[in-house]
């Protein structure tokens, strides 16, 4: 099994950006491709898994790379500005980083940024991804329909860029 580290940018994760500024691009599947203006006009693909958990994973033009976040209603014992370490593993590569906790609302998880092309690619090509989490915190999420999700975040991006340009 492979291994990786995702290096996270604390205190730059901009998942915490106020919700109201995304604009809705396109639906693929499950998966809603937004632009989120407040991270230089960064794409992410976002859904809410049977379990509650919204998963969101993006574009970070300016920082080189994405990110993953997590986020639940029943995760309570999450506090602000922490930091902890979480493994994601998708069953043939394991990838592990540092993460800073999320509240948005009554929402609460983690986010990790990644530069390591491998790890989008394990997203998009694989079965399934375990993620578990500084507290205890475990979950699967199931990676169907991402390859088409992760293609439209990419032709976004690029849609971004081009206007950025101009």
């Amino acid at each position: 099994m492979k291994q990786a580290l995702i290096l996270c940018a604390l205190g730059v994760l901009p998942v915490i950006a106020v919700a109201e500024s995304r604009e809705d691009w396109r639906t693929s599947g499950p998966w809603q491709i937004i632009v989120d203006p407040a991270v230089g006009r960064g794409c992410l693909m976002e859904t809410v898994m049977a379990d509650g958990t919204k998963v969101r994973v993006g574009v970070l033009p300016q920082e080189d790379g994405g990110y993953i976040a997590a986020l639940n209603r029943d995760w309570t014992g999450i506090e602000p500005n922490k930091s902890g370490i979480a493994r994601f593993d998708f069953g043939r590569d394991l990838f592990e980083g540092e993460t800073r906790s999320v509240i948005e609302g009554d929402w609460r998880g983690g986010s990790a940024f990644f530069n390591n092309p491998e790890f989008l690619e394990n997203f998009e090509q694989g079965r399934a991804l375990t993620i578990a989490g500084s507290g205890g915190i475990q979950f699967e999420i199931s990676l169907t329909g991402t390859r088409r999700a992760v293609a439209e975040v990419l032709k976004c991006q690029e849609e971004q860029d081009r206007q950025v340009a101009e």
